[in-house]
């Protein structure tokens, strides 16, 4: 048993001195790459898809730059980042940034960027896993998931235990019964957030039934409120890991960017990036036709969720599981479907965009260098 894993259930103060002294013992890498100080949105993109693909450099230098312009932002986003794309590929890494989450004097004490470059250090070279995420979002970006929610408002907690708990109702019901026990319950700007009082009993009695570890009880209670929801299918995901022979899968990525800024940074998420969108769309005969026929569609929400799948959720190692593929292509169907885009629509989208992604990176280059 892990040290994380052996005293998860102790009081957060007692781990500490297991941290710090990793993280004092540790050299931090040389941040070799120049990052361009953009606003803190492309610098936040910038980081994630650094670790992402393993890029530790780029990802050091990055956050060099975001703790100067907003640390608590910095460390908020670094604990989403480790729930979202580490996950199951490292639940001690998740535990030991969960620990030290919101400690600013311990921060001070063994240097911010020092700590931060510790854990980006490690957060680059696991084994990533973006099975909760997809979870989350399956339910989140579902067309269905309200219809799948509605008979758990009259439920009694019983019945949303037994809905939660069991293996042999749908997935998105179960999720449906954990966002309720969570008290994820309103959905906003494509997500949901917590517009509820969470069930911190019915979080223990899901815990035990789900048979979770004391690390992936501490995740799944200790992340509520500060994982964005990511939490909430721990007792769902631990029981389809516990059941699979695990394997690593490893892609070669190429990794295009000019001064420190990876291309796929540049997203839907960011000013600059919807620009370099729009620049495509109108630049690219092909896309422009494909939008003219379907004007219901919002051309720059669809190619950026079609961005998301072809460039800017890859990951460089990760988790497989069974049941982890099937899960990652329910998601995607959704993802796309809640941008209005069919099965058919989609699969053309999807061709389409990857055939101008060269293009894009011209604009996207254009912009980074002025």
């Amino acid at each position: 048993m892990t040290p994380i894993a052996q005293h998860a259930t102790d009081s957060c103060p007692s781990l500490i001195p297991f941290v710090e002294e990793k993280i004092t013992s540790f050299e931090p890498p040389a941040i070799s790459v120049l990052v361009r100080a953009h606003d803190k949105w492309i610098l936040a993109s910038n980081l994630q898809k650094a670790i992402r693909r393993g890029l530790n450099d780029i990802a050091c230098a990055t956050a060099n730059q975001l703790l100067q312009l907003d640390s608590r932002y910095f460390w908020r986003r670094l604990l989403v980042i480790a729930y979202e794309d580490i996950g199951y590929g490292n639940l001690d890494l998740c535990g030991e940034l969960l620990l030290t989450f919101r400690r600013e004097a311990l921060h001070k004490k063994l240097g911010e960027l020092r700590t931060a470059a510790y854990f980006i250090s490690h957060l680059c070279n696991s084994i990533k896993s973006r099975s909760l995420c997809d979870a989350v979002c399956l339910i989140e970006f579902n067309p269905n998931a309200p219809t799948a929610a509605a008979p758990l408002d009259a439920a009694g907690q019983d019945a949303i235990l037994s809905i939660a708990s069991s293996d042999q109702i749908p997935f998105i019901y179960r999720m449906a019964a954990m966002r309720d026990i969570c008290g994820y319950r309103i959905f906003r700007n494509g997500r949901f957030i917590q517009g509820a009082k969470s069930h911190p009993n019915l979080m223990k009695k899901i815990a035990g039934l789900a048979a979770l570890s004391p690390l992936e009880t501490y995740l799944f209670e200790r992340g509520q409120s500060v994982s964005e929801s990511l939490n909430i299918p721990i007792p769902l995901v631990s029981g389809m890991i516990r059941r699979s022979v695990q394997t690593v899968k490893e892609i070669a990525l190429d990794t295009p960017g000019e001064a420190g800024i990876l291309y796929c940074a540049l997203d839907k998420h960011t000013r600059l990036g919807k620009r370099c969108i729009a620049e495509l769309i109108k630049a690219s005969s092909k896309l422009a036709h494909f939008f003219s026929n379907r004007p219901t569609l919002n051309p720059i929400t669809a190619t950026g969720h079609a961005l998301f799948i072809i460039e800017g959720g890859v990951l460089d190692k990760s988790l497989d599981f069974d049941g982890r593929e099937s899960l990652e292509q329910e998601f995607q169907r959704a993802y796309l479907a809640f941008a209005g885009l069919g099965p058919e629509d989609a699969v053309q989208l999807m061709s389409l965009v990857t055939g101008e992604l060269d293009h894009l990176n011209e604009i996207r280059h254009k912009h980074l260098v002025l």
